[in-house]
C-alpha cells in the first residue's frame, strides 16, 4: 500500500504531486499509489501556491512530468482540486486560489505550451498543451454554484477566463476560448462581449482560431 499524506510542506507537496516518472497510466490511477488526504483548507493552501509559483517551483520538471501533476489537481483524476469549491474553506481563502489560476496559465502554460491547437489535434504540440485545453473540464469549477458566494464566484471564474484570453499564447487563448464556450449557457451577454473583445483586437490571429473563436462565442464547443 502506497503512503497516505495527511500533512506535508509545500516542498514535500510538490515533490507528490510532480516527482513522478510519467506512465500510461498515470501513477496516481494504481491502486497501491501514494495519496493525498490532508483536510481542505490545507489542500487549498498547497494549491494556491502551486498555481502562484508555478513559473517557479515547476521548472525542475520536465512538460510531461508537470501535465501529469497538473490532471492530478483535477478532478478527471482525483478529488484535489474540489477543495477549492469546498463551502468549509472561507470564500476569501478560496478565492485567492481561483484567481491563482490566472498565475499558471500566464507563468507556466504562456511560455511553455507550443503554439498548437489542441481541438484540432495538430502534431507536435507540447505535452502541457492539452492539460491546458481542457483545464476547464478536468478543473471543478461549476457554473451552477449556489450560495453567498455564488456571483462573487462567477465573476471571478469569468475575470481569469477573459485576462486568460488576453495572453499571447494560442495554446492559451484556445482554452480561455473553450472554457468561455461553456459558460456561455449561464452567461451569454458576458460571454459573447469578451470574445468580441478579442477578436475586434486580433483580426490577424489565424483562420483555425478565429473559427474556434466565433464557435465559442456561441457556446457551440464540446
Amino acid at each position: 500500500m502506497g503512503r497516505v499524506l495527511t500533512e506535508a510542506t509545500f516542498e514535500e507537496w510538490i515533490e507528490f504531486v510532480f516527482a513522478r516518472p510519467v506512465s500510461d497510466p498515470a501513477w496516481y490511477f494504481e491502486s497501491e499509489s501514494d495519496s493525498w488526504t490532508g483536510p481542505p483548507l490545507r489542500t487549498v493552501e498547497l494549491i494556491t501556491e502551486t498555481l502562484e509559483r508555478s513559473g517557479e517551483v515547476l521548472e525542475a520538471y520536465d512538460d510531461a512530468q508537470v501535465a501529469q501533476g497538473l490532471y492530478l489537481l483535477g478532478s478527471a483524476c482525483g478529488d484535489l482540486g474540489f477543495a477549492l469549491v469546498d463551502e468549509a474553506v472561507a470564500w476569501p481563502i478560496r478565492s485567492k486560489g481561483l484567481d491563482a489560476i490566472y498565475a499558471l496559465f500566464r507563468d507556466c502554460f504562456a511560455l511553455r505550451c507550443s503554439n498548437h491547437l489542441s481541438h484540432l489535434n495538430e502534431p507536435e504540440a507540447s505535452p502541457l498543451n492539452g492539460v491546458c485545453y481542457m483545464w476547464w473540464d478536468v478543473f471543478p469549477a461549476p457554473m451552477e454554484t449556489e450560495g453567498e458566494c455564488c456571483a462573487a464566484y462567477d465573476e471571478l471564474i469569468l475575470s481569469v477566463l477573459g485576462r486568460t484570453l488576453e495572453l499571447p499564447n494560442e495554446a492559451c487563448q484556445e482554452a480561455a476560448l473553450h472554457g468561455l464556450g461553456h459558460w456561455h449557457r449561464r452567461y451569454p451577454e458576458d460571454v459573447e462581449a469578451t470574445i468580441d473583445r478579442f477578436i475586434w483586437a486580433n483580426r490577424k490571429i489565424r483562420s483555425q482560431l478565429r473559427n474556434y473563436a466565433y464557435a465559442a462565442r456561441h457556446g457551440d464547443i464540446q
